[in-house]
């Protein structure tokens, strides 16, 4: 297997209604990385790398909301 690799660009957008800057990113992902998002997105039927990040952020988010709850 190939290394894990990730690109992350960061952007700035701004909304056109309101003129409120925004922090927007890209991510770039390659090797074992993208293996690992193949395999989770076939399993859980996600339909593309978009969503199968994103279902994998919020998740490993609740985690640690979870953890930071239990150390109140």
């Amino acid at each position: 297997m190939t290394e894990n690799k990730i690109t992350i660009i960061k952007d700035v957008f701004k909304n056109e209604k309101n003129g409120v800057l925004t922090d927007g990113i890209t991510i770039i992902i390659d090797g074992q990385l993208k293996q690992v998002l193949d395999i989770i997105s076939s399993k859980e039927s996600f339909g593309d790398y978009t969503e199968t990040v994103k279902e994998v952020l919020f998740t490993g988010i609740n985690q640690y909301i979870e953890k930071y709850k239990k150390e109140k």
